[in-house]
């Protein structure tokens, strides 16, 4: 979830500074030609007026709000680089925000970082993989140290989940099932990997292999 909102931060950022610019440069031409006391005020004003018109646009509260706060975070910034230019070391302390700005955007979206927040553990992967596989799932165990034993047609069938550790951001769930009757023996085992990306879950890679049933449950039909 972090680096997502980072990484639109990073571009949305671009957009702002852009916007912002060209919003001044209207606004300071128009300014010329008016004689206004406290320009300051109505600079400020304009500058929010334009920053909440994008989401007035598509009619979204948050956009309005972030508009409207970046517009004047943008003025008081253009204010205080020309209040206080002529002084040498304001100058530096200006130039140095954007370096800061963009240091902490690349630590919070260093690949150590994104990995740490993409752990996922075999529990959390089982879960997610069994809300997405439906009814099928359901007739598996919800843990992998766990066995469900039950008789159709006159076999004997296990049915258990095993687990494997791919990468920190991914594992593999196997869904085995397991028959027996008499000398009848066989084994299907579905394949699904599960992973962990930016604050949310996937699935993908699945693939079902072994045997098939020889009886029919009516609880699921696996192809």
């Amino acid at each position: 979830m972090w680096t997502m909102i980072i990484v639109v931060f990073m571009y949305s950022m671009i957009f702002i500074t852009v916007y912002g610019i060209c919003v001044s440069i209207g606004i300071n031409f128009l300014l010329v030609k008016m004689n206004i006391k406290e320009k300051w005020v109505v600079v400020g004003f304009l500058h929010i007026i334009f920053g909440i018109i994008p989401g007035l646009i598509g009619k979204n509260l948050p956009f309005i709000l972030m508009g409207g706060s970046s517009a004047l975070f943008f003025f008081l910034l253009e204010e205080g680089i020309r209040r206080y230019s002529h002084k040498r070391k304001s100058i530096i302390m200006l130039s140095i925000i954007p370096i800061i700005i963009v240091s902490i955007s690349y630590g919070l979206y260093h690949p150590y970082w994104k990995m740490k927040d993409s752990k996922i553990t075999a529990s959390e992967a089982i879960k997610f993989a069994e809300s997405g596989k439906g009814f099928y799932a359901a007739q598996f165990p919800s843990e992998s140290n766990q066995k469900k034993e039950l008789y159709i047609e006159g076999y004997k069938v296990i049915r258990y989940i095993e687990t494997e550790k791919i990468e920190p951001s991914k594992v593999e769930i196997k869904f085995i099932e397991e028959w027996e009757k008499g000398e009848i023996k066989g084994q299907q085992v579905m394949k699904s990997i599960v992973e962990s990306r930016y604050g949310g879950m996937s699935t993908g890679g699945s693939q079902i292999s072994g045997d098939k049933p020889p009886y029919k449950d009516n609880s699921y039909n696996v192809m």
